[in-house]
């Protein structure tokens, strides 16, 4: 085993997050339990960072950044441009870009981006409205990690089904009616059975704020999902580990 491969397992190890998160340090790379598999959901939260330029969503094989594992879906959030790029990534080549629809989002901005796996391609819905689909390039079944890095503040990243017991990350403000263990209650949702999306701002209001959860996209998940509770969350990884 080489000196990277043995730098590589560490960080996994040690440092390796497993979604769901909450309040994790940017930038940010996780396991995805099980993998991202077709009828599953990623839910992301946050803020774009004031003055920001750019952050981007990676999907993608393996924990490798530098150089980064194949990517299945690259999301690409760029305000400045007025665009929402979508990509690949194989063998350290990039494919052809897809960047029709704007951008609903700008610097400053509250975010809730769904991510959700079908049979043929990616759909990705942006604070309640679906934005765009974007087809499969490489096998759903090879995505394994989420990566998230760039000019964001990163709230919550949940997965769909996950029903895994554990802590959050670092707190997070705890709105009135949340029982002593920190866990709020919600009623059921429209996703699924299993609970619903974390507290917690997409629109431009302070964070605090924790207005209604917005509206589904205009399509539905597969059947028995739903949102889990928390998951163990460790340490994300540092940046002086991906240099």
């Amino acid at each position: 085993m080489n000196f990277r491969q043995r730098i590589q397992n560490t960080i996994y190890n040690n440092f390796m997050a497993t979604i769901p998160v909450y309040n994790p340090l940017s930038p940010f790379l996780g396991l995805i339990p099980g993998g991202f598999r077709v009828g599953q959901m990623i839910r992301i939260k946050g803020v774009i960072n004031y003055y920001g330029h750019r952050f981007q969503i990676n999907i993608q094989t393996g924990p490798a950044l530098r150089p980064r594992d194949d990517v299945g879906l690259h999301l690409s959030v760029r305000p400045q441009e007025h665009a929402i790029v979508r990509n690949t990534l194989t063998n350290q080549i990039w494919g052809t870009e897809e960047r029709h629809g704007g951008c609903p989002l700008n610097p400053g901005q509250h975010f809730d981006i769904l991510l959700l796996a079908e049979h043929s391609c990616y759909k990705i819905a942006i604070n309640g409205v679906h934005f765009c689909a974007f087809n499969h390039r490489m096998s759903l079944s090879r995505m394994q990690f989420i990566s998230i890095e760039g000019d964001v503040t990163i709230h919550s990243i949940i997965q769909e089904g996950d029903t895994s017991g554990g802590a959050h990350a670092h707190p997070m403000p705890v709105p009135a009616g949340v029982p002593a263990g920190g866990v709020p209650v919600y009623p059921p949702t429209p996703y699924g059975a299993g609970g619903a999306p974390p507290y917690g701002s997409i629109h431009s209001a302070p964070y605090a704020s924790a207005p209604p959860a917005p509206p589904p996209p205009p399509y539905s998940p597969y059947p028995h999902g739903g949102y889990g509770q928390p998951g163990v969350a460790y340490q994300p990884v540092h940046k002086k580990f991906l240099n």
